[in-house]
């Protein structure tokens, strides 16, 4: 079965071939000096199938959605500047169910892809 950019009934997400990479800055000014977040982030579709396109769910069946972000928030005021950097690796894993693996840095959840929503995470 070949794959017909759907990605349904077929293996989307080849390692390495569909990175997406994504920098980004934002500035706003306030009464309290300039606030900014600039930073970048990396995500990576490995694997992931899909079921056909008469299934009863759309839940992917397998695969995973890797996600590593490095950003930095800063405050300069007129009394001084803080900073501070942030970096996260994000790894969501699928197993045909409405509850994907969410792996976010050392925590586990639980990722409800039917209701959006995150829980059990320890």
């Amino acid at each position: 079965m070949g794959c017909d950019g759907s990605c349904r009934g077929c293996c989307c997400g080849d390692p390495g071939k569909n990175p997406g990479t994504g920098h980004d800055t934002v500035s706003h000014i306030g009464l309290e000096g300039v606030r900014k977040l600039a930073g970048s982030a990396d995500v990576a579709v490995t694997n992931v199938v899909m079921p056909g396109k008469d299934a009863a769910s759309q839940v992917p069946l397998s695969g995973s959605i890797t996600l590593d972000v490095d950003y930095t928030a800063s405050l300069e005021a007129a009394t001084g500047s803080v900073s501070k950097a942030v970096s996260r690796h994000v790894v969501v894993t699928f197993d045909g169910t409405n509850a994907a693996a969410l792996q976010i840095g050392s925590m586990s959840c639980t990722l409800h892809l039917d209701t959006k929503s995150v829980d059990s995470c320890h």
